[in-house]
């Protein structure tokens, strides 16, 4: 952050900062007086925190609108020399009232008497407020921020940083610096645009320090915040910085100064905190005086200041630590101090301490410009740690590091004995995944390993000698306490290695884990990254929310059920997120975890189940998962699911309206894959009565070496319906049948053979269905004519649903025309094909050059087909079952690279548009427009024009925003626009033609080089544009893009 992104740096202010100033000044002159009652409310006690481990809940980060009310005079205005001598009505505050004020208004956070400064005490002890003061005007404090933890306040200055007292800050712990903004009354429990926020970054002063006599110098703390502008200044919030004084800027002469702090408003009595901001005037006083044998007698440091009220009655106190000191400047107000220390709390001749912000405005600059080296440096949570190390926050990630890397292998070290700790907010977990995984295997993980525990846990105290080339066994290494018995209650992960990660990740069970990672003397891997990250107690794993499950090979659970209410049905309970993990038992080949939902299934519907869901997935024993099979469910109810893996897991989450009945949940381990072989013929499949969709069923067969079946023959079909009938097995199968994406109403095997023209099909009656909305893209077959169809038949239907399938051997497919047999440098342009696909008896698909290729008629001046088509046929009756390409197009052609076939267009393709005249260079441009039409029903790889004028160009210059010049040749007074972004397709819309407008620009006086657009040739107003075609030879079409390296000399 640059310095000058502080709110209000006096004579050397950004307009931003300025800007910033003045709003505060509007703001506070704008603010609205509350109603105060006749007696002081009483106040929350504010917690302490003495640096321990403990973390505070993590709040969600949530702004409101700009709270504006009524105007209010600023302070200025308050001074009694200022009133009227008259009575007047203020709408304000009447006289009376103000004199009260004075009299009762009492001091900010400050420390007890005779205390320690910087040393907090327990709550009974230390609570913080003011003495003297009255209830702040509510939005007038918009810089003042609450540190509930901490029992102190700071100042925002700008938009990611607030200033605080350095005694304040105790301890690394971002998370006991819970910063409250816009807390204004802590009775309220909902107040508008109360957020909270924790620091990254927390940097006390250097030169912080305290003397014998309590006195604290350079009493300064800086806490950064997460992102650039963390407290949304300017973005409709109540949110404000305020303003600074630069190095060294004197204390002004200013009656017009005050205070804030939720302190103690009684300093006899330690529950006096008050829950409203309290505000007061407070008077400046020179050093001298502070420093006077009767008051702080030489004590007080340069980098401080004194303030209060000689007769004491107004003062900062316990509970104000770390507050603003402002005094108005043009109405605006300036932060010149911190509360910092003093000797009791409203006490005659004994003001209270304020640290001095122009004393440390340079290192304040500096801090946020990111110089801070040397300082007190917490360092951003997010950061990684390599083998080993503490770290406190709410995300972050820890990796073997490249100092412990073999770089020459990318191997991790021998010898290795790597321990992090990681702690989180109290009331959360710690929620550790893994991206990358790799640890030498073994099926004990005795050499090196990874283990995760619950809480922190410091294992590692020796260093190994063993020299033992094979590696030794560290669970037997006696010069190691390098092993956790995973029968811990407190072990999450007993031992980890090989090198594969698991779907779910590793949860700690309160606010800490600790990750351990050993490495023996030889055979490494490449290690591992892993990310932690804080998750709210609710999204714990294995929160059954009541529902007790146990394992086994078959079972069911109901949903939780929330409370009862009279005369209504019993629902889900809202805000739920319940988990269950169920282990099946060992899974022998072929078998799988059978899933489904009985028919009262109910639950809320939303776009992506973003509402209420139920998930399901399952691993292995190792943690290894097929995402594939995973499942999320809310409107409707699912099919049979199926699972290859042993482990269940499901996680039911609800949201915080809107519950219906649920669910039942059951689950089967079931048989699935079943062998058939037909001796006679020598056939065999593999049927599988798992339900799946098409693409999972083609994924399964190939893992077993096979394909999706292919029937070809009746015989095959009859041979594959006995078996089944034989094994007892029934149901609806996938084959490897689909449509086909190129041609959508021919269907081809899974070795892309397709069924039509001669070849076998064994299609029920009123199939193939047209491709609809639907999608019927698959085929399967039924055992028992299930829905009516006859057993057997062939049957489209949507990928998407899950069905039984049929492996069988794998086939390839041999077209019956190659397109090696095309004409030389041509091909098929597959989108045109119809018939069949292409290359298969009965195709038919126009053909076209090569890219980089121009079509040419093989006789000199011959024409050019419009359209090439070549069809798969048999050779003759006589040979059925042989087949060549036929061609058919009027003319014959060839593909040459060396030069294109310009088509001539038709006269009247070029017209007169308008022309501009600039009369200080004599410098005329018209504007043509050119239009051509395509001569080919063929695509082409753009398109070129040629234009021959009837004059020399050589000074003409030729330009458009739609063709590229890629020639001009003056000789033959010839232009070429071409462009390659845009297609002729014969296959889609009909599109036969184009046009653009070309500019010419050229010279108008020269006499050798006429101008080759006659200035006779402008047409009158209103008449219609003129032919141009008798000024110029002709215009031309090629087929493609042309370049600018291509021989044009072969055009004429």
């Amino acid at each position: 952050l640059a310095s000058d992104s502080i709110a209000g740096r006096s004579g050397e202010n950004s307009d931003d900062a300025l800007q910033t100033c003045a709003d505060l000044a509007t703001a506070w002159a704008d603010a609205t007086t509350i109603s105060r009652s006749s007696t002081p409310p009483i106040g929350r006690i504010a917690s302490s925190y003495e640096g321990s481990g403990d973390l505070p809940d993590r709040e969600t980060f949530m702004l409101s609108d700009v709270y504006l009310p009524a105007n209010l005079a600023p302070y200025s205005e308050w001074s009694e020399a200022e009133q009227p001598e008259e009575e007047e009505e203020d709408l304000l505050m009447s006289k009376k009232e103000k004199k009260k004020f004075y009299k009762t208004i009492v001091r900010s956070t400050r420390v007890a008497k005779k205390k320690k400064k910087g040393k907090f005490k327990e709550p009974e002890e230390q609570e913080e407020r003011i003495v003297g003061g009255d209830n702040a005007v509510r939005d007038r404090w918009t810089w003042i921020v609450r540190f509930p933890k901490l029992g102190c306040s700071g100042s925002i200055i700008a938009s990611n940083w607030v200033l605080t007292a350095a005694h304040c800050c105790q301890g690394p712990n971002p998370n006991a610096y819970e910063t409250v903004i816009n807390d204004y009354d802590q009775y309220l429990n909902n107040e508008e645009g109360v957020t909270t926020h924790y620091p990254t970054q927390i940097l006390n002063h250097l030169d912080f320090a305290t003397s014998p006599s309590g006195a604290l110098e350079n009493d300064f703390c800086l806490l950064r915040y997460n992102t650039a502008n963390a407290f949304e200044l300017g973005n409709s919030t109540r949110a404000a910085a305020i303003c600074l004084p630069d190095q060294n800027e004197a204390l002004p002469n200013a009656t017009s100064c005050f205070v804030a702090g939720w302190g103690l408003t009684d300093p006899n009595d330690s529950n006096s905190f008050s829950g409203i901001l309290q505000e007061a005037p407070i008077e400046l006083f020179e050093d001298e005086y502070c420093n006077n044998s009767t008051q702080y007698n030489n004590t007080m440091h340069s980098s401080s200041f004194c303030a209060g009220n000689q007769a004491g009655g107004v003062d900062t106190c316990q509970g104000d630590s770390g507050g603003p000191l402002v005094c108005l400047e043009n109405d605006s107000p300036k932060l010149y101090g911190i509360t910092s220390y003093g000797e009791g709390c409203g006490d005659e001749n004994k003001p209270g301490v304020y640290a001095e912000i122009a004393s440390a405005r340079s290192w304040i600059d500096s801090m946020i410009n990111g110089d801070w080296s040397g300082n007190t440096n917490y360092t951003d949570q997010t950061t990684t740690i390599s083998c080993g190390g503490d770290t406190v926050g709410y995300e972050g990630s820890i990796e073997i590091g490249s100092d412990f890397m073999d770089n020459s292998t990318g191997f991790y070290n021998p010898n290795l004995q790597c321990t992090w700790t990681i702690t989180v907010p109290e009331g959360s977990l710690v929620e550790l995944s893994f991206d990358l995984f790799d640890v030498e295997e073994d099926e004990d993980c005795i050499f090196d390993r990874v283990q995760i525990l619950d809480g922190i846990h410091k294992k590692w105290t020796g260093s190994g000698t063993d020299s033992n080339s094979n590696g030794r066994a560290l669970r037997h290494d006696e010069d190691y306490d390098n092993w956790v018995d995973e029968n811990e209650d407190f072990v999450i992960a007993g031992a980890l290695c090989g090198n594969t990660t698991r779907a779910l990740p590793y949860q700690s069970l309160g606010n800490s884990m600790t990750v351990i990672f050993t490495s023996d003397l030889s055979d490494a891997g490449f290690g591992f990254n892993a990310t932690w990250k804080v998750v709210d107690t609710d999204l714990k794993q294995d929160d059954n929310c009541g529902v007790t499950v146990a394992d086994g090979a078959s079972g069911s659970f109901p949903s939780p059920k929330g409370p009862m209410k009279p005369g209504q049905p019993i629902v889900y309970p809202s805000n739920a997120d319940c988990q269950w993990t169920i282990n099946v038992g060992d899974l022998a080949e072929g078998q799988v975890v059978q899933v489904w939902f009985d028919e009262d299934f109910k639950l809320e519907k939303s776009d992506n189940c973003e509402y209420d869901s139920v998930k399901i997935s399952a691993e292995d024993e190792a943690g290894i998962s097929d995402s594939t099979e995973d499942r999320v469910l809310c409107e409707t109810k699912p099919g049979i699911l199926t699972f290859t893996k042993e482990i269940l897991k499901i996680q039911f989450t609800t949201d915080a309206r809107t519950e219906y009945s649920g669910f039942r949940l059951n689950w089967v381990v079931k048989d699935t894959m079943f062998d058939l072989t037909d001796v006679t013929l020598g056939m065999s499949w593999t049927v599988f009565t798992r339900p799946r969709t098409y693409l999972e069923a083609k994924a399964d067969c190939d893992g077993i070496g096979k394909q999706l079946a292919k029937i070809d023959s009746d015989v095959q079909r009859k041979a594959l319906m006995t078996e089944l009938a034989r094994a007892n097995i029934n149901g609806d199968f996938y084959l490897g049948l689909q449509r086909s994406t190129q041609i959508p109403t021919i269907f081809h095997w899974a070795d892309a053979q397709p069924i039509s023209g001669k070849y076998y099909s064994n299609w029920h009656s009123g199939e193939p269905q047209k491709l609809s909305e639907e999608s019927l893209n698959c085929v399967y077959f039924g055992t028992a004519g299930s829905k009516g169809y006859q057993a057997g038949k062939w049957i489209t239907a949507s990928c998407e649903e899950q069905r039984s399938y049929v492996c069988g051997r794998k086939t390839t497919a041999t077209k019956d025309c190659e397109e090696e047999e095309l004409p030389e440098n041509t091909g098929l342009i597959t989108q045109s094909c119809r018939g069949n696909l292409p290359g298969y008896r009965g195709s038919s698909c126009l053909i076209g050059c090569a890219d980089g290729m121009f079509l040419r008629p093989t006789i000199p001046g011959g024409k050019l087909p419009k359209k090439i088509k070549a069809t798969c046929k048999p050779l003759s009756k006589k040979i059925p079952d042989s087949f060549r390409w036929s061609l058919k197009g009027l003319g014959t052609f060839t593909c040459s690279a060396d030069c294109p076939f310009a088509f001539p267009q038709p006269k009247g393709m070029v017209q007169f548009i308008e022309r501009a005249i600039d009369n200080s260079t004599m410098i005329s441009d018209s504007a043509l427009l050119i239009r051509f039409q395509y001569p080919m029903k063929l695509p082409s790889n753009g398109w070129s024009v040629i234009l021959n004028f009837s004059r020399n160009i050589t000074v003409a210059s030729f330009s458009s925003e739609i063709a590229e010049v890629v020639k001009s040749d003056i000789i033959s007074s010839r232009v070429v626009l071409t462009n390659k972004s845009f297609n002729p397709n014969p296959v889609g819309p009909k599109i036969r033609g184009f046009s653009f407008i070309l500019r010419v620009s050229q010279p108008i006086d020269n006499l050798e080089y006429p101008d080759i657009i006659l200035d006779e040739l402008e047409p009158a107003q209103n008449a219609d544009p003129v032919n141009l075609e008798e000024h110029m030879i002709s215009t031309q079409f090629i087929e493609g893009h042309v370049t600018s390296s291509l021989n044009m000399t072969c055009i004429d």
